[in-house]
C-alpha cells in the first residue's frame, strides 16, 4: 500500500491522502474503511482509497434462484 498527500496550490487548504491499495479482497477493504471512519476525528485528513477487487458475477434483481452454470467461468 502506498500513500501520498494530494497536492494543493493553497497551503491553508487541507489535502486528502491518496492510498493505492492495489488488488484486495472486498470485505477486508470494506471493514478497513469502516474502522477508519469510526476512528476519525476533526483532525483526521480525508482519504481517497484506490482499490481493485477480484471480479464477481452478480445476478441482479431478476434472479430466479436458478443454477448459474457457465463452463467458461471458474469459481
Amino acid at each position: 500500500m502506498t500513500s501520498a498527500p494530494a497536492k494543493s496550490s493553497n497551503p491553508d487548504t487541507q489535502v486528502a491522502i491518496v492510498r493505492d491499495l492495489g488488488r484486495a479482497d472486498y470485505l477486508r477493504v470494506w471493514q478497513d474503511m469502516r474502522d477508519f471512519t469510526d476512528r476519525r476525528d476533526t483532525f483526521t485528513r480525508d482519504e481517497i482509497w484506490l482499490v481493485e477487487h477480484p471480479p464477481v458475477y452478480t445476478l441482479g434483481t431478476n434472479d430466479r434462484n436458478e443454477a448459474f452454470d457457465n463452463p467458461g467461468i471458474r469459481s
